[in-house]
């Protein structure tokens, strides 16, 4: 649940899982729209960002929750370095390049 946080670097950590997630959909209709190979292409990049995303989301959820009840911010801590890890995978892949063989 994005909404969840409220502590200041939680909402930053919150707004880099929700970017994440709205370029994956945005990748997605544009690449549905090129098809099939532009979405084998890159489904891999899609899947990862959407797990990293979704499992930022589950710890700054969880990170709010231990700052209200344990008083504790390591989650915190580890939420935030999580954030800067590079959760958005998608990049333009040039088609050339998706298309080579490794034979």
């Amino acid at each position: 649940d994005l909404e969840a946080a409220r502590e200041p670097r939680l909402v930053a950590a919150s707004r880099v899982a929700r970017a994440a997630i709205s370029h994956a959909a945005a990748w997605l209709a544009e690449a549905s729209k090129e098809g099939q190979p532009a979405l084998e292409a890159g489904a891999r990049r899609f899947a990862l960002t959407l797990g990293r995303a979704t499992a930022l989301a589950l710890v700054t959820r969880h990170a709010q929750w231990s700052l209200e009840h344990e008083h504790d911010r390591r989650s915190l801590a580890a939420a935030r370095r999580f954030s800067l890890s590079g959760i958005d995978l998608i990049a333009p892949v040039d088609a050339d390049d998706a298309r080579v063989s490794l034979d």
